[in-house]
């Protein structure tokens, strides 16, 4: 018989776009502040600014990476059973029956607080699971208890 999806979600972008933006600030004010010490030497000069605009392209790429990984990552909760789908090229599905689940619980960074994406851990008579930056966790913590209450 099939089950009905009751949530389906996938991890937040706000904490990849967050640290993209941080890092590229950072590396450009301590880009600024280094030229301020070179500005005589001219081919630590030119250097110095290739380094700087080399560590925005490199950090700029791997959030652009980052956020297509995310697009392949997937959580559904169904009437009986947690699904966790991610991978690109090798896809890694974990399948948890709620009758396996012993308890669920939330974990919130600072930002993920004031944002509303925290950490997801369910946790099963054998090991644990962390569904990270997943938004509304709350909802999805409430939803799996429910459920398995009501068994």
């Amino acid at each position: 018989m099939p089950s009905n999806v009751i949530l389906r979600g996938k991890p937040s972008a706000i904490p990849i776009i967050a640290e993209w933006v941080i890092l590229d600030v950072f590396f450009l004010i301590m880009g600024l502040i280094v030229l301020q010490f070179l500005k005589g030497i001219s081919i630590l000069y030119a250097g110095w600014i290739g380094f700087i605009l080399l560590m925005l392209l490199l950090i700029t790429f791997r959030a652009i990476i980052d956020l297509i990984v995310r697009e392949f990552h997937t959580v559904a909760l169904t009437d009986t059973h947690l699904i966790r789908e991610r991978g690109i090229f090798d896809r890694d599905r974990d399948n948890i029956p709620l009758e396996r689940v012993q308890s669920a619980h939330v974990q919130y960074a600072l930002a993920g607080q004031l944002l509303d994406y925290g950490n997801l851990i369910i946790t099963t008579a054998g090991s644990a699971i962390k569904i990270r930056n997943l938004p509304n966790p709350k909802k999805w913590e409430q939803e799996i208890l429910n459920r398995i209450a009501a068994r």
